[in-house]
């Protein structure tokens, strides 16, 4: 048994999940097949790919003001089976799942088996996040599909327990002198940033509307091979060209975006489910220059100096009583999460579908993925929609692909 202390991220998790009603901060999402599979056959093969993961024995408590995570024995809860009748009565279980199965301490994640009026049977998932995000799915979902092509299959995952120790001995190492600088100008950085959405400020959570678009297989080729030549990452091209869209669009010279992103780093750690993503606070500022190029580099720059920096405590520091006195209060209202693998994750027989909540604790969300279409890219918006219109949304996206383009074909020129 080993009992670490949660991660400051994984900290900040707990105590949102902690005050809210449910538990907002979860992974949910299915596997659906385009065949028959027998109950006991998924039941094995999810037994098999979980049992060897340590997340299954993990449970969270509190002593005091500390938070830690102890890991016992794997064990796996019994995993239902449920025939809905519809698929509107199947949604309606799984938005409950949050409130009613998954906890903070002893129930961390919950699994069952489905099928819609006796149709194939499914795969439903729901992981709270401080133990799982999003590339622990798809890591899950290609070694079930493994198991089910063949059950001697082994499955071994490096243990997420050995990246808390990590991150734990790496912060006793760094210079918290030149750590508690560089968040001090952090903070006071984004303090500066201006509200993209100024009726939203002071409203923690609404209820939220969706939109999903596909990039063809031509342009996504085209702005990836842009991005190779220039040696920069897609998500910060694409982070930069939208933020420059929303400045413009709302009158605004300074803003924020918090990009999520998966941080596995090391060679183990790329086999390894458990919640390893950080969500960096980049701010974009176009008061010095209007010029994408110039912005794109700057948040570059940032990304670079973050992972730096990024074993201090800033998650629970950005909104301390001591920093919101000094600086104000933190107010992020725009996200972007970039999960493109370009890799064809399915074995030909299922599909990987994510599912969100039905409300945001941010105004603005885009999840940009491509597990479903792996030549294509797909934008998925998630948005207070008493505050920003479908229109909008669409013109977003129809400008931003233009932009996108248009950045291509200037980098084919010079």
């Amino acid at each position: 048994m080993k009992k670490l202390h949660l991660t400051d991220e994984q900290s900040y998790i707990f105590d949102v999940n902690d005050r809210s009603k449910g538990t907002p901060y979860n992974i949910s999402f299915d596997i659906r097949f385009s065949r028959h599979f027998p109950v006991e056959q998924l039941r094995h093969a999810v037994k098999k790919c979980l049992l060897p993961a340590d997340i299954s024995g993990a449970k969270c408590f509190t002593d005091g003001n500390e938070k830690h995570m102890e890991f016992s024995a794997p064990t796996i809860p019994e995993i239902k089976t449920y025939n809905f009748p519809s698929t509107e009565q199947y949604q309606r279980y799984c938005d409950s799942i949050p409130e009613k199965e998954i906890k903070n301490r002893d129930k961390l994640f919950h699994a069952f088996i489905y099928s819609i009026n006796n149709s194939f049977n499914n795969l439903h998932f729901c992981f709270n996040h401080l133990v799982f995000d999003g590339i622990s799915g798809i890591i899950l979902y290609e070694a079930i599909q493994k198991v089910l092509l063949d059950e001697h299959t082994e499955i071994h995952w490096h243990p997420f327990a050995s990246h808390l120790e990590k991150v734990r001995l790496n912060s006793t190492r760094i210079s918290h002198i030149d750590d508690e600088k560089f968040w001090e100008t952090k903070f006071h950085e984004l303090s500066r940033c201006e509200p993209i959405f100024k009726d939203a400020i002071g409203i923690e959570e609404s209820d939220a509307t969706s939109l999903n678009f596909q990039l063809d297989r031509e342009s996504k080729s085209a702005l990836l091979s842009h991005c190779e030549q220039k040696k920069i990452s897609p998500y910060l091209v694409i982070s930069s060209a939208l933020a420059e869209l929303l400045a413009k669009k709302n009158g605004c010279q300074r803003i924020s975006i918090e990009i999520p992103i998966g941080n596995r780093v090391g060679k183990e750690e790329k086999n390894s489910i458990g919640a390893y993503e950080i969500a960096a606070p980049l701010t974009f500022d176009f008061s010095n220059s209007n010029k994408l190029n110039d912005v794109i580099e700057s948040a570059k720059i940032q990304s670079r100096e973050f992972y730096r920096h990024k074993d201090f405590p800033w998650s629970n520091g950005i909104i301390s009583p001591s920093n919101m006195e000094k600086n104000g209060p933190y107010t992020p209202q725009v996200e972007v999460s970039y999960f493109c693998f370009n890799k064809n994750h399915s074995l030909g027989f299922a599909s990987l579908h994510h599912h969100n909540s039905k409300s945001s604790n941010l105004p603005f969300s885009l999840y940009i993925s491509d597990y479903l279409d792996y030549e294509e890219m797909s934008f998925y918006y998630i948005f207070w929609g008493q505050y920003i219109s479908c229109a909008t949304i669409i013109e977003i996206q129809n400008e931003l692909e233009c932009s996108l383009m248009e950045l291509v074909k200037i980098g084919n020129v010079q």
